[in-house]
């Protein structure tokens, strides 16, 4: 068996009516914090806006999907997440909000953020819907 790292994982809400607690999520940042820095450190958006458009007609996607490339280089350039996650808060305004941290283990980090991402943000599929809203007779 694969030995298992710690990573932890913060799940990226965009919040466009803080005021309703209505909120989509648009990504996944996922890190594994080492005594030197980060070890694996990344971020996945959504792929499908969509969703995010039937919240907020009037959001700029654009911006939205900006925002994985400057988490991605802030990454780059920062070891001390704690800094780094205070600068998010200030800069998202709380338009972006953070879930509370929530750690896994896993063996790759790529493979993990893709079954993270699959989870978070992603549709589940129909028949899940279909069993857990059956029709009313």
């Amino acid at each position: 068996m694969a030995d298992l790292k710690q990573f932890e994982f913060y799940v990226l809400r965009y919040v466009p009516y803080v005021a309703r607690e209505e909120f989509i999520n648009i990504g996944v940042l996922l890190f594994e914090l080492l005594d030197t820095g980060f070890g694996f450190a990344d971020v996945r958006m959504t792929s499908d806006w969509r969703r995010v458009y039937r919240l907020d007609r009037q959001v700029d996607i654009e911006v939205l999907q900006e925002l994985g490339a400057y988490i991605r280089m802030q990454l780059q350039h920062s070891q001390d997440i704690a800094v780094l996650l205070r600068k998010f808060e200030d800069l998202f305004a709380n338009m972006i909000q953070m879930s509370a941290r929530k750690v896994c283990l896993a063996a790759d980090p790529a493979q993990e953020m893709a079954r993270l991402s699959s989870i978070y943000l992603e549709d589940p599929p129909t028949e899940v819907i279909a069993r857990r809203c059956p029709p009313k007779e």
